[in-house]
């Protein structure tokens, strides 16, 4: 485990009040990237730098889109009408949480004891 795993880790860890034991990383690179995503006693966590976070909602607001034009059918046609820019702005009034916690729509502030890295974490599951 690398040292940034490990203080994202550590920043989880204290922010449940889990032992590091408790908190491990999840060994498939989910949507958010490898080595930021952590199972934890009943849950899964996502553990990310601001930038991170901003990319990964990014990426979760374009495949919404990208799903829900699928589903309709008809919205292939009328996809060159779609200002997705417009509508990524307006989702993102409900903040980060709404898009990449799909527990209960949280971002949770959280920092390693040891360094003082500052992260976020949603909660995933």
């Amino acid at each position: 485990m690398d040292d940034d795993t490990k203080a994202r880790r550590r920043a989880l860890a204290a922010h449940l009040d889990e032992k590091k034991a408790d908190v491990e990383p999840l060994t498939y690179a989910p949507l958010y990237g490898e080595g930021a995503g952590f199972d934890t006693p009943g849950a899964e966590w996502a553990v990310l730098t601001d930038a991170e976070a901003d990319l990964a909602w990014d990426a979760s607001l374009d495949s919404y889109i990208d799903d829900a034009m699928d589903l309709e059918g008809t919205m292939g046609a009328l996809a060159p009408y779609f200002d997705r820019e417009a509508w990524k702005r307006d989702a993102r009034m409900d903040g980060r949480g709404h898009s990449l916690n799909s527990y209960d729509g949280n971002e949770e502030d959280i920092e390693d004891p040891k360094t003082g890295a500052r992260f976020v974490a949603y909660r995933t599951n």
